[in-house]
């Protein structure tokens, strides 16, 4: 190894560089020590934690230049990604029909293969369409990114890669199962790899192995790697993955992460396995819609790790809020296009179905905030929920939601519900529900409610009828008079009113707010009511109003 002062040398174009107290040092030499500091810099996860304990966000089609420049410019985002790799660049029958992801041993043409070389690319036909460096180098040239990307942060975050095989093993064109694993570790060296052999150790298999809790701490896998083989071909899609498995065994570089559908394929052997490649798998890979809080529960329970992908929302803070449903199934890898996402939720996930959060149903993603159906009491409109028919939510971490079948959230002759996040919980007539959720509260669990009210221009008017204006919290008065603020609404006529739990409101028609000759009145929410001059001393017009 290099000593520093060959890395920085005391002169340079005529500069001077000096360690003494009373004399400048260079900008550049500072910025080079904080760049060399960088490299030894701890990982973002909690260092005691093991592998398999860590919850995190992945990248989906990491390659794709839709999706980021650079392939190192993911790495920088997140240590977990995924590259799709093909055997070829064209495959067809003889009637010149092209079919994917089949077999490669089937009597088909091929063209494009090479020994030991892997495409990368998304569409099912073509050369390589990658972001690393060196696109035609396909696999081999994105390792070598990784690799130098590695070499440049030390003590970085262990990098999971997922590789995404479309198509069966060459196992006549120098293609196999053993060509991958060389492939990689020319590339990377192996002792920068943790291996299957490296978690199974002198336990009997790799699945004993993981169930006795042998995943390593996140700090001891600090500058390594962790290579999973997922994909498959169209009708035999774990069968790439048992064939490597059986042919590789101790000796394999990649985990394999087969598709898991049900429990039984986690305690016993998975679809197109068999008795002697089962105890290879304790990666499991599923779509959206097969994830199960049961079957993830499963997973985890033995130790295993599984990677979900196929949940994206339109935006990045969808995800994040999918990113914290997954964690709370325990899913150790949540895959998604949008992967730079924002720190924390904001947002709750309202859907159609009970138990909706495993993946049936519509759902819709619900912001900080108030809604009711169709804009009533006041409040933003339920959107985009098509109908007021809520049969479950999920609430992230940190985050409060009332929910009510009654549009101003009072409790009273109908039903209301608080929850508090992290919670998933389906909404039914247990809850005092009349079987509809009308109203939506988003906010922040320890935020205070707001301070606001709504005010109509007729009797009754929160049943819809008239105009309405919400008030928040401060002095008004009509035309702003006496030194208030200025009333929200073109005139003094309020009809009703309707006041939230916690605030109070003082009405008058006089705007100094004294007492006298003319009427006032206070009410304290929650309530609704009517303002009747004849009851409540009004002369028949509020010219102020006071919201505390």
């Amino acid at each position: 190894m290099h000593s520093v002062p060959s890395l920085f040398p005391t002169t340079s174009k005529g500069v001077e560089y000096s360690i003494h107290p009373n004399r400048r040092v260079s900008l550049g030499l500072v910025t080079a020590w904080l760049a060399i500091l960088a490299t030894f810099a701890l990982p973002s996860t909690a260092i005691a934690e093991k592998y398999d304990k860590v919850y995190r966000v992945a990248s989906h089609n990491s390659y794709e230049t839709k999706y980021a420049r650079r392939l190192v410019d993911v790495v920088g985002k997140t240590t977990s990604i995924e590259i799709d790799i093909y055997d070829n660049t064209y495959i067809s029958s003889n009637t010149n029909t092209f079919i994917p992801f089949l077999d490669q041993q089937l009597p088909l043409v091929r063209k494009g293969g090479k020994p030991r070389y892997w495409y990368v690319r998304h569409d099912i036909k073509g050369d390589n369409d990658n972001n690393c460096a060196r696109p035609s180098e396909g696999l081999k040239g994105c390792l070598q990114d990784l690799a130098s990307w590695s070499g440049n942060h030390r003590n970085h975050e262990v990098i999971t890669l997922f590789l995404d095989k479309k198509q069966g093993w060459g196992w006549n064109d120098s293609r196999a199962p053993a060509d991958l694993d060389r492939l990689i570790t020319d590339v990377i060296p192996r002792n920068k790899i943790f291996t299957p052999a490296d978690l199974k150790g002198s336990h009997g298999s790799l699945r004993l192995a993981a169930q006795k809790g042998r995943w390593p701490d996140m700090s001891a896998l600090r500058g390594k790697f962790i290579f999973v083989l997922t994909g498959g071909t169209l009708f035999n899609h774990n069968k790439t993955h048992h064939e490597y498995a059986r042919d590789r065994k101790g000796n394999a570089i990649l985990f394999v992460a087969p598709d898991i559908d049900e429990t039984s394929d986690v305690r016993g052997t998975p679809n197109q396995f068999d008795s002697g490649t089962d105890d290879w798998v304790v990666f499991c890979n599923m779509k959206r819609d097969k994830a199960s809080f049961p079957l993830t529960a499963a997973i985890a329970n033995q130790g295993y790790i599984t990677r979900v992908w196929g949940g994206d929302g339109k935006t990045a803070t969808d995800n994040r809020t999918e990113l914290e449903l997954m964690q709370s199934f325990r899913v150790h890898f949540s895959a998604f296009y949008k992967y730079h996402l924002p720190k924390t939720s904001a947002q709750v996930i309202a859907y159609e179905d009970d138990n909706g959060w495993n993946g049936h149903g519509d759902r819709w993603y619900v912001d900080k905030g108030s809604y009711s159906y169709k804009g009533r009491g006041g409040y933003s409109k339920l959107d985009p929920v098509t109908n007021d028919e809520v049969r479950a939510v999920f609430v992230p971490r940190s985050l409060k939601v009332y929910m009510t079948d009654d549009d101003s959230f009072q409790p009273g002759r109908r039903g209301a519900i608080t929850i508090e996040g992290p919670a998933r919980k389906n909404i039914d007539n247990g809850h005092g529900l009349a079987g509809k959720v009308s109203s939506i509260r988003v906010q922040d669990v320890d935020a205070a409610p707001p301070k606001r009210i709504t005010v109509y221009e007729n009797d009754y008017g929160w049943k819809g009828g008239g105009k309405r204006w919400r008030v928040t919290k401060g002095s008004y008065s009509h035309k702003g008079r006496g030194g208030n603020a200025k009333l929200p609404f073109p005139n003094d006529e309020i009809r009703a009113v309707d006041v939230p739990a916690g605030v109070t409101v003082y009405m008058t028609d006089k705007d100094s707010f004294k007492t006298g000759g003319r009427g006032v009145v206070t009410i304290k929410g929650p309530a609704r009511t009517n303002i009747d001059h004849r009851k409540k001393g009004l002369a028949g017009k509020v010219s102020s109003i006071r919201v505390r």
